[in-house]
């Protein structure tokens, strides 16, 4: 039991010891032309970091609703510009036809307009399940995160 408790108060001091973002983003995805807005809510672990997002494409004639959960790694900083390796999952949910889930692998960029305010951009390649295929190809997001 102890041992639990001192695990638990671990986990608090590091999640409250780093920094918790919100961010908003614009997503473009060439193969489904299923441009989406979103917001994403995220954890600094040091050079680790996991996000959790939500994004809505009202696009065309089918709404699309994705929720992903995402980790990176800080590798490099260049000019000021953080570059992150990817590895996310993600949970699709279209208005017509059937739900599934997908895989995606990229890159994210940062760079830091203040202490709180940065801008962000992604490259990702997702690849999901044959009932949500329509959806697998390139994206690219831009946004903006403020860190609290």
């Amino acid at each position: 039991m102890k041992k639990l408790v001192i695990m638990a108060a671990l986990a608090v001091a590091a999640v409250s010891a780093s920094a918790l973002d919100f961010g908003v983003r614009g997503t473009h995805n060439p193969a489904s032309v299923a441009d989406s807005v979103g917001v994403t809510v995220g954890q600094k672990l040091g050079a680790f970091g996991v996000e959790g997002a939500f994004d809505r494409s009202t696009r065309g004639t089918v709404n699309v609703n994705k929720f992903s959960l995402v980790g990176s790694y800080n590798l490099v900083k260049v000019a000021g510009i953080t570059i992150a390796p990817k590895l996310g999952v993600s949970y699709i949910d279209p208005s017509v036809g059937a739900e599934g889930y997908a895989a995606s692998v990229g890159v994210g960029a940062s760079y830091p307009l203040s202490k709180k305010v940065s801008l962000v951009a992604d490259y990702s390649y997702q690849r999901g399940q044959s009932r949500v295929s329509a959806f697998n190809g390139n994206q690219v997001s831009a946004g903006v995160k403020f860190a609290f």
